[in-house]
């Protein structure tokens, strides 16, 4: 199940709309407090987050998806030299500047998702053994040029 989070509605059901393509779940939230829910009451896999400007304190306001361990994909208007970088050693899967081609959002989704679920399936099969694998790079997941 996937979360997009942001603060745009608009944003959000366009990124719904191309995921859903994909054949998973998504839900929406457009405030913290609707985010709160989702978490709560679902049991989410991946959440993409839709921000104007990456800026660290992301990780303080979405600490829960850390501590859950829950695969997060942000999506900025901008995104720095660094910034990215940044927020990968910070946990992400991957941070994305707008505008996103269709295809690599589905391709990053859906990478996030098979590394979660074989994270899964490795934890119940071996808890005590298990590393996460690592990211694909966005670069080598663009093969389209339509954008969001």
């Amino acid at each position: 199940m996937v979360l997009v989070v942001g603060p745009n509605r608009e944003n959000l059901c366009a990124m719904k709309q191309v995921l859903e393509d994909s054949h998973v779940e998504i839900l929406m939230a457009c405030s913290f407090v609707e985010f709160e829910e989702r978490i709560a009451s679902k049991p989410i896999d991946v959440v993409v987050i839709d921000t104007l400007r990456y800026h660290p304190q992301i990780f303080q306001q979405f600490h829960l998806l850390f501590d859950r361990q829950i695969s997060v994909v942000i999506v900025a208007n901008t995104l720095a030299a660094g910034e990215r970088n940044d927020a990968l050693s910070r946990g992400c899967t991957e941070a994305l500047q707008k505008p996103v081609p269709i295809n690599l959002l589905r391709k990053v989704v859906q990478s996030a998702l098979s590394r979660r679920k074989r994270s899964s399936d490795q934890r119940a099969a071996r808890p005590q053994d298990t590393e996460p694998s690592p990211s694909s790079s966005a670069n080598d997941l663009l093969r389209d040029q339509e954008s969001i």
